[in-house]
Parts: C-alpha cells; sequence; structure tokens
C-alpha cells in the first residue's frame, strides 16, 4: 500500500523524487510562519498533503487518521520540546475531525 501511495504521489506530481534538489529548494523557501495550519513543507506541491491523503482515503479511514494525529500530538507535547505548537496542532485535527463527522451526520 505505501509503495501505491508513493506511485500515486509521484504521478500527480505531489512528489517529485526525480529532482530532489527542486524539491529542497521547495521546502527552504516554504514559509513556515504557520506551523500548525500551513506548515511550509506540506505546501511545496499544487494541493496540501492533508487535501491528497482526504482524497485518497473512505471518510471512516480519514476520520481514523485524524484521531491518530490528534493522538499523537497530545503524547507528545511533553517531550518534543514546544508543547504549546503540539496541543495547536492536536487541536487543529480535532477541528478537522469534528467537521468530517458534522459533514457526514447531514
Amino acid at each position: 500500500m505505501l509503495q501505491n501511495f508513493i506511485q500515486n504521489c509521484i504521478t500527480i506530481g505531489a512528489l517529485r523524487m526525480t529532482n530532489l534538489q527542486w524539491w529542497a529548494n521547495a521546502v527552504q523557501e516554504a514559509d513556515d510562519s504557520d506551523p500548525v495550519n500551513k506548515p511550509g513543507h506540506y505546501r511545496t506541491g499544487s494541493i496540501e498533503c492533508i487535501e491528497y491523503i482526504k482524497d485518497m482515503m473512505s471518510p471512516e479511514a480519514y476520520q481514523g487518521y485524524l484521531l491518530g494525529n490528534i493522538t499523537k500530538y497530545l503524547h507528545r507535547y511533553r517531550y518534543k520540546g514546544k508543547p504549546q505548537e503540539d496541543l495547536n496542532k492536536a487541536q487543529w485535527y480535532l477541528n478537522q475531525l469534528q467537521q468530517e463527522v458534522s459533514n457526514n451526520e447531514d
């Protein structure tokens, strides 16, 4: 499955493994002024990584992905050195999960 994911990224141009220097430059040039809502390293292609992930998953799988990220950031906020940023990221994923649940109730 991971191999298919990588191949899909390459196919749609979200991940350009053929030019690693381009990728490194794009990541370096990306604006990291908002590491919670718009991390620069996730905005180097034509769509944000989170949009691609959502598009390739079922609603249930995507909600599981969001829950996993909430759990990850709540677990690591005490250990990684940026507790408020990790808590903000957990909140961001929780907001996304709440929106997904609300959208699927309609």
